[in-house]
């Protein structure tokens, strides 16, 4: 499965089209759920996500999925 990106924001790269690896939801102190997916970088090294939940987003370090991932259960 693809997502395109028409406009780049917070790291990724428009008008670009990234795989889907996997997606989940979370839901966080506050109640309110998320829902997340991993998409594979196309570009290599230079260009990575940078916004709620990236590898540097320290409010969201940590984190774990409600239920597991999509990918993971659907076998």
């Amino acid at each position: 499965m693809t997502v395109g990106v028409l406009k780049g924001t917070h790291g990724l790269v428009g008008p670009h089209m990234y795989a889907i690896i996997n997606a989940c939801t979370h839901t966080p102190s506050s109640g309110e759920k998320v829902h997340l997916v991993q998409m594979r970088n196309p570009h290599g090294s230079g260009c990575e996500w940078n916004g709620r939940y990236s590898d540097r987003d320290f409010d969201t370090k940590g984190w774990k999925p409600d239920n597991g991932f999509v990918m993971d259960t659907l076998g």
